[in-house]
């Protein structure tokens, strides 16, 4: 696992040690994380193509790359790990996919050319394509905001909180179709992409996505507060998109994943998002 230390990188690891795998994670060694001797270590930064090379040492069923970022990345784990795995999982991104009217299915991008420049979309997109390189199975999950109590992000947090406090947001498209995905189901993604090994590309979502107009309504209604959308002058949401901007699940689904959709856990996690706001 190169990652592995946080959000739903460290619920995926829980995982896999529930069901016994051995596991080793690969990161700077600057994150304490709780596995205390139940994981083996590497330390290295993989932005350094060196560094990189010189932990790896071993050979393994699965590697799980949680925070693969470009194709320079990309390319020195296909160089490095060549000979080394059979499976590789990369952790994607909604973020390769252009926003537009209507849910976005795998083949909307598929990453045949290079695309250079410094966007996170950019770096994702060179990254996938960097990976038809490799002579190991490639599996790519791509997924949209992910969201849970220990989000250090705190975009959903951010929401929760204009709500309560009477701020504004501005939104350019309330009435956008938005997707969200809960960290354990990320978590479970990775795990079922790990155990039934299918190669391709992947999107995963909580299904029967929210407009954005929904859920701030359903914050309102959770806090007991109403709320005002705002202009351009006022802080800007970090949902904030002109069109729909949701993933089409169905390969998943038929491949036999499933999640469960957001009536289920969004209004839990926002109740429970809402005590910290005082």
């Amino acid at each position: 696992m190169i990652g592995g230390t946080r959000f739903f990188g460290k619920r995926y690891v829980e995982l896999m040690l529930k069901e016994g795998h051995t596991v080793t994670l690969l990161t700077r060694g600057l994150s304490v994380d709780s596995f205390g001797t139940r994981v083996s270590r590497l330390t290295a930064d993989r932005t350094d193509s060196l560094q990189f090379r010189n932990a790896i040492r071993s050979d393994y069923d699965l590697v799980v790359d949680n925070i693969l970022m470009n194709a320079q990345e990309a390319k020195s784990a296909v160089e490095v790990l060549g000979n080394r795995t059979n499976h590789y999982i990369m952790t994607s991104t909604i973020s390769v996919y252009d926003p537009r009217p209507g849910p976005l299915m795998e083949i909307d991008f598929e990453a045949l050319i290079p695309h250079p420049g410094e966007t996170y979309q950019h770096g994702k997109r060179s990254a996938e394509h960097a990976l038809a390189e490799a002579a190991f199975g490639v599996s790519i999950l791509r997924i949209p905001v992910v969201v849970g109590p220990d989000d250090y992000t705190q975009r959903l947090l951010t929401h929760v909180r204009a709500v309560k406090m009477k701020k504004k947001l501005y939104f350019p498209n309330p009435d956008a179709t938005f997707s969200f995905l809960h960290a354990q189901d990320a978590a479970r993604a990775l795990s079922w992409l790990s155990e039934a090994k299918p190669c391709g590309v992947y999107n995963v979502a909580a299904p029967h996505p929210w407009t954005l107009r929904e859920l701030m309504d359903r914050i309102g209604k959770i806090t007991g507060q109403s709320f005002e959308f705002g202009g351009p002058a006022d802080g800007p949401s970090p949902f904030g998109v002109t069109q729909d901007y949701y993933l089409d699940i169905t390969k998943a689904e038929k491949a036999g994943f499933r999640v469960d959709g957001l009536e289920k856990w969004m209004p839990g996690l926002i109740e429970e998002l809402a005590k910290r706001v005082v």
